[in-house]
């Protein structure tokens, strides 16, 4: 990523000129596609990047998007005291797959996964299976220090298809991401979720009526994770700070069998306003011990940032977001559906809406089993759980022993956003409200 300009001079200039602060932020972007349908193959390639600047004075603030840099652009830019907003430049073309090419790998490992996962079903229909490959080399300079650089990568499978049900087609999907193609292909091709996600597809075509009243429920390490991520954004300092955190109203210490913390980065790790990524206790003992903080926060509340500014994309400015963060269950034991005779296991959920201020949830559930003396069962309908969300992670008793690594999108715009990659245990609530129609002894 080349940085032709003349920084001393660049800096120097928005000094003279009452900037206060300064930030150049440059980065470089490549993206590959590859959808694999109908035994056929399509691909693309996106490539892109940019700089931003971003100057502020007592009485005004710039923006601007170019898609080079040189001195002569950077200083007409402060010089002339307005923003510059400018679209993301960048290419998009075909890419022919040869053989040769690493794309072929890919390619191979596709047609792979699908004749694996899809061979012992033929009702499936209209599978769809799509790779996707993100690449971001970033870099920061405020002036205060040297300029730094990092990386942000990701990769990610997803897959749909559908099933005959009477007359209608009802779609099933399935999504897994990692932080690079290797630990991706790793995942797929010694995990068995994917194909465990189209087995219990093809034998749960019924969906059974949800169950009413009290009942327990053995949360999967994907549903502990999306809850752990909620969980997290009310320790994000900007939401502290503006008095949307239930931290600034629950009282402490939470009744909580877990800690949380951040997980140390590669050696060199910075993120994306060029501060130092690091290790960091964030919930422990019932207590917050540190939250996440871009300069702006760390300046105003008067401690070191802690190296958690992400960008979503190009051209937008950076916001609060955790890189791999970890629950650590107190205690733990091995089998917990095995030993559980009769319930609810969740398999997979979203957040239909949440306030981080009350802490007051919407969950939307699906992929949820009826448990049998240890054995998932007979899929119910779709459902919403609505609760707090300390009162549910305080029910939660039991924690597997084994942890599993779940990628998660930044934010709810979904595909596309870097992820976040949360390790945590299946666990197990002893007595969760589940609204649905059917009362319990109908089922046990």
């Amino acid at each position: 990523m080349p940085f032709d300009f003349d920084r001393k001079r660049v800096f120097a200039e928005s000094e003279r000129l009452g900037f206060t602060s300064l930030a150049l932020y440059g980065e470089d972007f490549f993206r590959r596609t590859l959808v694999f349908f109908e035994n056929r193959f399509s691909s693309q390639i996106n490539r892109g990047g940019g700089f931003q600047l971003e100057a502020t004075s007592p009485i005004t603030k710039i923006r601007a998007t170019l898609s080079s840099a040189s001195t002569e652009s950077l200083l007409a830019i402060l010089q002339c005291g307005r923003s510059h907003p400018a679209p993301l430049t960048g290419q998009t073309q075909d890419a022919s797959l040869q053989s040769s090419s690493p794309t072929s790998d890919t390619r191979r490992r596709l047609q792979e996964v699908a004749r694996k996962a899809f061979a012992k079903y033929p009702s499936v229909q209209q599978p769809v299976l799509r790779f996707e490959e993100t690449k971001r080399r970033f870099f920061s300079d405020d002036g205060q220090e040297s300029p730094q650089s990092g990386d942000d990568n990701w990769a990610s499978f997803s897959a749909r298809w559908f099933l005959k049900h009477g007359r209608a087609l009802i779609p099933f999907e399935f999504e897994i991401a990692r932080a690079n193609e290797a630990a991706l292909w790793k995942s797929l091709e010694q995990g068995t979720s994917f194909e465990e996600e189209i087995s219990l597809s093809v034998t749960s075509l019924t969906r059974w009526p949800v169950p009413k009243g009290e009942l327990p429920v053995y949360w999967s390490s994907k549903a502990i994770s999306v809850l752990c991520q909620q969980f997290l954004k009310a320790f994000e300092a900007d939401r502290v700070l503006g008095d949307d955190s239930f931290l600034n109203h629950c009282q402490l210490p939470l009744s909580l069998r877990f800690s949380i913390q951040e997980n140390a980065p590669a050696e060199g790790a910075f993120d994306q306003e060029g501060s130092p990524r690091k290790a960091l206790r964030i919930f422990s003992e019932g207590r917050p011990r540190a939250l996440a903080c871009r300069r702006a926060e760390a300046e105003a509340l008067s401690v070191p940032t802690t190296g958690h500014a992400r960008r979503l994309a190009f051209g937008e400015s950076p916001r609060i977001g955790f890189w791999q963060p970890s629950l650590v269950p107190l205690q733990s034991r091995k089998g917990l559906l095995a030993n559980l005779s009769h319930g609810l296991s969740i398999r997979d959920l979203s957040v239909a809406q949440y306030d981080t201020r009350s802490g007051q949830i919407a969950l939307q559930v699906r992929g949820a089993h009826l448990v049998h003396q240890g054995k998932e069962g007979e899929r119910t309908e779709d459902f919403v759980i609505e609760t707090n969300l300390v009162d549910l992670l305080s029910g939660l008793e039991d924690f597997e022993e084994k942890a599993e690594t779940q990628s998660l999108p930044l934010s709810a715009k979904g595909r596309g956003v870097p992820p976040i990659e949360i390790s945590a245990p299946s666990a197990l609530s002893p007595s969760v409200f589940i609204p649905g129609t059917v009362p319990l002894a109908q089922y046990w």
